[in-house]
This record gives C-alpha cells, structure tokens and sequence, in this order.
C-alpha cells in the first residue's frame, strides 16, 4: 500500500529501483507519494524486458492485498450475496475510484469552458491578452490533474480486479469441493419415456445410432449455400436446426452445475464481473458526461440544441428493443456453452470407451452441433449490437449538424470561433460517449448474466446443509433391506439347465 507506515518491517518487500526477483514481494508495498504518483519503481522491469524475456522468476511476487490465500481467508466471513460480499471487501476502492472518476469528467468538461473564455480574450486585443494567458495556463493545470487522475485510477481499479477476481475464483472453487454431490441429469425437460428402463450400454448404444442417422441427414442437408441463407436462417426465430440436445430455457427450471459450467463460471463469468470493478467509475460518469455535455452544449448554442436532442432521445427509445433482445439472445447463448462444454468434457473423459465401440463420430457431431448453435446466437448478438451502435453513431452525427443548421438557420445567428470551437469539442466528448455506450450497456447486460449464474451456482445446496437436516431427524437406526410382494427366480429342482422355478415372497420377507 503506498504510502505505508515507515515504522512497520519491510522484511520481504523488494526495494524500489532493485532488480526485480520472484522471491520478494511487490515494492508496491513500501513505495514514497513521488514514486507512486510517477509509477517509476516499474522502470527495472521495463529495463530488463527490453533486454531479454521476461520470465517467471523475474517477476514480483503479489503484495499482501493481492495474495489469493489472504483474500479468501478474509472474504468468507463476510455475508450476505455475492454482489453485497463484494461491495463490502472492495468498497474502499470503489470510493476512491469513483472520486477520481468525477474529477475527471470534470475536467474533461472545463477544457472547452476555458476554449471559450480563452478565444473570447483573444478576440478581445491586446488589453485582453493577460487574461488569455491565464486561461491557457488554467487548461494546462487541468490537463496534468486529469493525467494524474487517471494513473491513480489505474491502480485502484485493477486492484479492485484483481481482488474480486481471486476471492470470485477461491469462492466458487470452495463451493465446488463444499456442494452436495449431483448425479448430472442427461435431459432435464425430456422425461423418460415409460416402459422398462434399459441399460446403460443400450441406451448410449441407440442414442449413438440416431445421432449417427442425424448426423448423416444434417450432412447432406447443410451444403454449402448463399450468405443470404445462412443469415436468414440465424435470424428466424423457431429452433434451430443445429440446436444441441437438452437446449436450456428460461421456463424450465435449472439443475445442478455440470462441470462444463463450473469451468465457464471461473474462465468467463468471474472475468466478466470482476471487469466492472477495474471500469466501475464509467458506470456512472459516462451517463453524467452525457448529461452535462448536453447542459453545456444548450449554454453555447440556446434552444437551437433541441433538435438535435430529440434526434437523441429517438435513437435512444430505439435501442431500449435491441437490447431487450440482445440480453436474451445472451441468456440462451450462456447455456448453450455450458452444454458444449459439458459435452466437450464427457468426450475427452470416455474418450477411450467411445473408441472401443466406435462411437467417437456421434459424439464428435454431438460437439459440432453444439458449437453450431452456440455460434449462432454469437452472430444474432453481434448483429444486435451493431445495430445498436449504428443508431448511436447515426444520431451522434446528426446532432452536431442539425444544432448548427438550427442555431444559422432558424435563430439566424452568427457562428462565431468563440462559439463554433467550443461547441464542436463538446459534440466531439458527445460522440466519444455515445461510441463507448455500446460496448458500456454490453458489459453491464453480460456483468448481470454472469452474476446471476454465479447466484445460481452459490444457491445449491452444500454437504454440510444435506448433515445439518439428518441432525435434526435424529439417527437413522438400524439399516435394513426389505422386499414386498417380490418373485424370486432360480433353477428348478429336476437339474434342467433351462428351467426355472418362481415363488412368490412372504409378505414383509427381510
């Protein structure tokens, strides 16, 4: 932590500006304000990459407040949910980086006020000229705190990441070892058809048979056709002919975690939200960028804005259907790569069985048509969002244009540098926000899918639950095995191989 207690030991602790070694702990430790607000104690290990490769003995180890072991031990006392656990160890931070965040969007925001004063002294003469000076040495100033700023901000935010993502990581592994052991259910919605159970071996025998004959249909049904097709076919909205079996849906409740979604929680998910801590200060000051740039933008140009607002606020209302169906295009496409991943994992752990019986091919299809479908729903929630980013990027353009042609045209004013300049770097800061936007909303509807799943996953029940409720029924008793209404078979008596004898068992025979 910069700027620690001098007085504490600094055993462990690499010094600044020594070579660094794996052996000792971050200087990021023990570090003086000057070093940390220049971030110069990094300079020996960007000295020794540009010599050679880096390797993992050249590098430091993590500080205290990075350690996994440490965050762990820490976080799970903690209670409440997920999010709430989190909010609690990295709040800190989060003040921090939102403060720093505010400070710069406000100066982001004083540049083209000070452009404007500062044009104004110009076209003033040479009386004005002092006062011109000082308006540039003023947008100086706040070039270098908003630089500042933004380091600051660096280190805190990935700080925030790399906590949250290490106590997301030992959390979910935790519970993994900590849950009550499920047997993965094969199909969740397809109840078993009634008649006699067969055996495993027949099953995934018959099962292998009709993916083979599938697979063969599919084959010469997908030959190669137009793009238009294949877009269309994306975009039609029945099932789709790829879909993999047990295809999860909103209706039908959800099961155990397998262990391809296990995998997709700590590969994907834990990544998704721990990336909303390092860019929580956007998650605000993009929409009051938004906001006062609009603000400043009716100041310099008066009710001539209007239109280009309305312009805004339609492409907005547009967007609100997209990303309807963009977070449900996201939903199902979530559970499709839990099931190829699922699938992909039963396939290399019965690798060596499946080759035996040669049933690698069906299953090897089984993967394809997973993967197919997955990809699909990709490309539907990537057309979405490029949808949604040309409505944004449409009424960004026309804002600046329509405001211009409304404040020459209708008010039939002069468009003066002093008012022309600033205005276009206020629309430039407007259209950089609305470019970022998208990818803004896309986080954010990912953060919640994934954070869902990670509530879903923490909500099943543990082993120490499955004990808790056998203590309060008290013992088991004696374990015995009883058999009602039961017929035994065996060989008959008269020594024939083929026949057999049937008696029916005493009533409550044990």
């Amino acid at each position: 932590m910069p700027m620690r207690d001098a007085r504490r030991p600094k055993q462990g602790i690499s010094a600044a500006f020594s070579e660094p070694t794996s052996a000792l702990r971050s200087p990021e430790d023990s570090l003086t304000l000057w070093q940390w607000m220049s971030v110069s104690w990094v300079a020996p290990l960007l000295s020794l990459g540009a010599q050679r490769q880096l390797h993992e003995h050249d590098v430091w180890s993590l500080p205290y407040d990075f350690q996994h072991g440490r965050l762990h031990v820490a976080f799970r006392d903690l209670r409440g949910s997920v999010l709430s656990r989190l909010l609690q160890a990295n709040g800190l931070d989060l003040i921090v980086v939102s403060l720093l965040g505010l400070l710069e969007t406000l100066a982001v925001l004083a540049e083209p006020v000070l452009l404007k004063q500062l044009l104004a002294a110009l076209a003033g003469g040479p009386e004005t000229q002092r006062l011109a000076f000082l308006y540039a040495g003023l947008s100086l100033v706040v070039k270098l705190l908003n630089a500042q700023s933004s380091i600051f901000s660096m280190w805190y935010g990935r700080r925030a990441y790399e906590r949250c993502r290490g106590e997301m990581i030992t959390m979910i592994y935790e519970k993994t070892l900590r849950r009550k052991a499920f047997t993965f259910p094969s199909s969740v919605d397809d109840p078993a058809p009634p008649g006699p159970p067969s055996s495993g071996a027949t099953t995934l025998a018959e099962n292998s048979a009709d993916e083979a004959t599938d697979s063969e249909r599919e084959d010469a049904e997908s030959r190669p056709r137009s793009w238009t097709a294949w877009l269309a076919c994306c975009l039609r909205k029945r099932k789709p002919a790829h879909a993999p079996p047990n295809k999860p849906s909103d209706a039908q409740p959800s099961g155990p975690a397998s262990t391809g979604k296990i995998l997709n929680l700590m590969r994907n998910d834990v990544y998704e939200v721990a990336q909303r801590f390092w860019e929580f200060a956007s998650l605000f000051t993009k929409p009051l960028t938004f906001a006062l740039s609009i603000i400043l933008i009716w100041q310099i140009l008066g009710p001539a804005s209007l239109l280009g607002v309305a312009v805004l606020l339609a492409g907005q209302g547009i967007n609100v259907f997209v990303l309807r169906a963009f977070v449900d295009v996201q939903r199902v496409r979530r559970g499709l790569t839990d099931t190829k991943l699922q699938v992909t994992s039963q396939f290399v752990e019965a690798i060596r069985h499946l080759r035996w019986y040669a049933w690698q091919n069906a299953w090897i299809s089984r993967i394809f048509q997973s993967r197919q479908a997955e990809l699909s729903k990709m490309v539907l929630g990537w057309l979405l969002m490029r949808l949604y980013s040309f409505v944004n990027n449409l009424t960004s353009y026309l804002f600046p244009l329509l405001g211009f042609m409304a404040y020459t045209l209708v008010t039939h004013k002069r468009l003066t540098v002093d008012v022309a300049f600033p205005a276009l770097t206020l629309f430039n800061t407007l259209q950089d926000n609305m470019r970022q936007l998208p990818e803004l909303v896309t986080a954010l509807l990912n953060a919640k899918i994934a954070m869902d799943r990670i509530n879903d996953f923490m909500d099943e029940p543990d082993k120490d639950d499955v004990d808790e409720v056998a203590a309060v029924r008290g013992p088991l008793g004696e374990l015995h095995l009883e058999l009602q209404d039961a017929t035994f078979a065996g060989p008959a008596p008269t020594g024939r191989s083929s026949a057999t004898s049937r008696s029916p068992a005493h009533q409550g025979y044990t």
